[in-house]
């Protein structure tokens, strides 16, 4: 995604930006530079291949599904053992019980979890 920035102008000045100052002693004058019409501004998701989009995509699906069934996937990671631990919760964040890593890819697949 990208987008253009139009120039913006302070009100009452000159279109135009002086660039350095002029000495007092010497007789030459300011180089004015003319400002672009607009900037062009990328955004991390341009850059992005679109199987990450993809993937992006599919997660938003199996959030919503859950959220419809009124249920939520939560991911810890054990501070002694550093496994990860995964449970599905009701949307108040009670544990209605731990889910294996399959369920959790199942899920985001488009699975039901029961």
């Amino acid at each position: 995604m990208s987008f253009d920035v139009t120039s913006v102008e302070r009100a009452g000045t000159q279109a135009g930006l002086t660039v350095g100052e002029t000495d007092l002693h010497e007789q030459t004058a300011p180089v004015v530079v003319a400002p672009k019409d607009s900037v062009r501004v990328d955004t991390i998701q341009s850059l992005l291949p679109p199987e990450v989009h993809d993937a992006i995509g599919a997660a938003a699906q199996a959030y919503d599904r859950l959220q419809a069934d009124g249920r939520q996937i939560a991911f810890f990671t054990d501070p002694h053992t550093g496994k990860i631990t995964i449970q599905l919760r009701d949307l108040q964040g009670r544990v209605l019980r731990r889910i294996a890593p399959s369920e959790a890819l199942d899920a985001a697949g488009g699975a039901t979890i029961e």
